[in-house]
């Protein structure tokens, strides 16, 4: 078996070994926590991380298991590390918050990956884009409107922040940006889950990976704005106070991506 292990948050490495997450077989085997999120080959749980200072840390701990080893994933490169290396890339490169990594890794027979996880830091007071939309259109007062523009207008610097620094998330639906509401500071967003994100440099795959990234966002949007809105987070993206030829041709483009999609069989 070959082994790779990383724990960016060495600070951390005491408070880990008092957790018993010492080696990589101790992650591999971890189930404490709560059970969040399954599928397929993954699985999410929450817990927290005691600190020496008696604090306690809520984090999400995800793996991926292919037992037996299959030829499939012969040279497969694990999603754990391109989520921890994507998440560098966006908070250095885009300037976008994106959880702390705590430690990842990954395992190997031969050329074969077994298994993968990524440890991260829960952002504070979080939740989702969709859940805190559904939750503010039910406050009709003048601060839920305000807030509401205010991180509609965040959402979309947020993504023209990305896209002009040639990174596409390629999984960019609401539930994987969050907000974050602690007390002591502004409404603040995160992106997260990043294991299908890239950078493109050429002309044509900026183009198509940037309609991927709003159309998969668009699918989300129409159901918590309005059409209003969708123009005015659209004007917010782009820059302008009026949309161009051009800028209707992507909108076009967009909405057939979207139709043929909607269309495509389960």
């Amino acid at each position: 078996m070959r082994v790779r292990m990383f724990i960016p948050a060495i600070e951390m490495t005491s408070d880990l070994h008092a957790a018993g997450l010492r080696d990589y077989e101790d992650f591999a085997s971890f189930r404490n926590g709560d059970l969040v999120s399954q599928s397929g080959s993954a699985e999410t749980r929450r817990f927290c991380i005691a600190t020496q200072a008696g604090q306690q840390h809520p984090c999400f701990f995800k793996r991926y298991a292919y037992r037996p080893p299959r030829f499939r994933t012969a040279f497969l490169e694990d999603k754990c590390s391109i989520e921890a290396r994507n998440y560098e890339t966006l908070r250095a490169r885009c300037g976008v918050q994106v959880p702390d990594v705590i430690a990842f890794g990954s395992r190997r027979s031969g050329a074969r990956l077994c298994d993968a996880f990524i440890l991260t830091r829960a952002v504070p007071d979080a939740v989702s884009l969709d859940a805190w939309l559904a939750e503010n259109a039910k406050m009709h007062c003048g601060e839920a409107r305000r807030a509401r523009a205010r991180v509609m207008n965040q959402s979309a610097a947020l993504v023209a922040r990305m896209h002009a620094a040639g990174f596409f998330h390629v999984d960019l639906q609401l539930r994987n940006i969050l907000v974050s509401t602690t007390p002591t500071a502004d409404l603040t967003l995160y992106l997260i889950d990043s294991a299908r994100g890239r950078l493109a440099s050429g002309r044509i795959g900026r183009a198509y990976w940037r309609v991927r990234d709003l159309s998969s966002l668009y699918k989300g949007a129409r159901v918590h704005l309005s059409r209003s809105e969708l123009l005015r987070w659209l004007k917010s993206y782009l820059g302008v106070r009026r949309l161009t030829f051009s800028d209707r041709e992507l909108v076009r483009t967009v909405w057939t991506d979207r139709r043929l999609k909607d269309r495509a069989p389960a």
